[in-house]
């Protein structure tokens, strides 16, 4: 079965990669507008290992065996190894048209749990480059160094939910993530230089702080060539690179070729939950990631553990939030509402909506793959259908990446402004539709 429906955007076939960009860098799954192709190759939407691990966190116990089997065998609309669509061809005087978006996903997530998401937007002719991040907090994750599984990481004490305790223990997590950020801007930046001939000016890495970062959490030495900005497998690991596949019309196309063909002027960052909650830190406290990124948006914003700085600076760069009527309710919102407050002091960089009827899990592909008792006992979905509030989500980023700040103009009905604690107690008043949260 394909429980990701095709793409609705001006270029109907997407593409789809995963693999390391280059040895000592974090997975990635990258989705871009294709070739118009036919093509036989296919490759499971998320990895066998991906899905144990996600069934041991929803705790499915006597189902685990039956979730594993079925999740492992779901098809999906992607075409693994296509061309990229000639519409993207880089010019003869070297330019690209091809826009960036890095996607960074939440708390028990990996680079396979947004596939929805990330190849709608890549279907109105963005490159997604979606991270699987190694800081203890995926679901799913390999050491890039060891190969060895990195494990998840809870709280020491899980009764004591405290804003203090949860930035305390998340602080070396998205230190890990914005490191992660930087490196993958950083090579980006040096394939671009290389493809047009030029040196690369731009050394985003201090080995010293990538050292301390990365061993937090594979417990590896890594050699790094400080000269070169760049990451080597200790101990003569073979290099887990992305091997070529099949550019444009019909040229070898691998990671390293779509990354060296984006428009390094037009580079985005987005996150959910977690995610979020990373790349407003990333944006917030690292000036060599903000001054890459033209915009950012933030899916269901975690904004506990945001350190207090970051909530007083505010948006950095024109951000888009859209959150979910379930985060509306929840205990840790005031500090979301303080973080737009500061962000719009001076001036309007933070644009906020909600989607009226949602839960958190509608933003990633939970909201198809589970069905029927299990979706809303793990609430995967809330009474909006999720093609509506996937459309809704969707039709707002893209609108906004491309320049447009007057996200309400879009007049669609089931997305609204959310900015002030009066909304949100409006909100929770009137709402004909009350979350059962599990935390919180």
């Amino acid at each position: 079965g394909h429980p990701i429906p095709p793409v609705k955007g001006p270029y109907p076939h997407v593409g789809s990669l995963r693999g390391r960009p280059r040895p000592g860098l974090p997975l990635v799954r990258v989705f871009y507008p294709a070739a118009e192709e036919d093509s036989h190759d296919h490759e499971p939407n998320i990895r066998h290992e991906a899905v144990e691990s996600l069934a041991a966190w929803l705790n499915l116990k006597l189902l685990a065996f039956v979730f594993v089997g079925a999740m492992s065998k779901l098809g999906h609309p992607f075409k693994p190894n296509a061309p990229l669509h000639p519409d993207f061809a880089q010019t003869k005087d070297g330019k690209s048209h091809l826009p960036l978006v890095i996607f960074s996903h939440g708390l028990c997530g990996n680079c396979d749990m947004y596939t929805k998401l990330c190849g709608e937007i890549a279907s109105h002719g963005f490159l997604v480059v979606a991270l699987e991040h190694e800081d203890g907090s995926s679901s799913f994750a390999e050491c890039a160094h060891s190969g060895e599984p990195v494990e998840f990481r809870h709280p020491p004490d899980v009764s004591e939910y405290t804003r203090k305790s949860l930035i305390t223990f998340r602080r070396p997590m998205l230190a890990h993530r914005t490191q992660e950020f930087r490196s993958v801007i950083e090579h980006i930046l040096s394939l671009r230089a290389d493809k047009n001939g030029t040196t690369s000016q731009t050394a985003l890495i201090d080995p010293a702080a990538d050292e301390l970062a990365l061993d937090d959490a594979c417990s590896i030495d890594i050699q790094i060539d400080a000269a070169e900005g760049r990451r080597a497998a200790p101990n003569g690991a073979a290099p887990d690179t992305a091997a070529a596949q099949t550019g444009v019309g019909g040229d070898a196309v691998s990671i390293e070729t779509l990354l060296a063909s984006i428009d390094a002027d037009n580079m985005h960052l987005g996150g959910h939950s977690f995610g979020a909650c990373s790349v407003a830190t990333a944006t917030g406290l690292d000036s060599e990631v903000l001054r890459h990124m033209k915009s950012c948006f933030l899916l269901d914003l975690w904004s506990y553990p945001l350190e207090h700085d970051v909530v007083s600076a505010g948006a950095q760069r024109d951000t888009l939030l859209i959150t979910s009527e379930e985060f509306v309710w929840m205990m840790e919102t005031p500090v979301t509402l303080a973080y737009i407050a500061c962000s719009n002091k001076d001036k309007k960089n933070l644009h906020s909506y909600y989607i009226p009827g949602t839960t958190h899990q509608q933003f990633s592909d939970a909201a198809w793959f589970m069905r029927g008792k299990l979706a809303w006992k793990k609430l995967a979905r809330g009474p909006t259908p999720p093609d509506i509030s996937h459309d809704t989500t969707v039709s707002a980023i893209v609108y906004f990446l491309r320049g447009g700040r007057d996200v309400g103009s879009l007049k669609r009905a089931n997305l609204r402004s959310f900015n002030t604690p009066g909304q949100r107690n409006s909100i929770m008043s009137g709402s004909g539709w009350k979350p059962t949260l599990p935390w919180g």
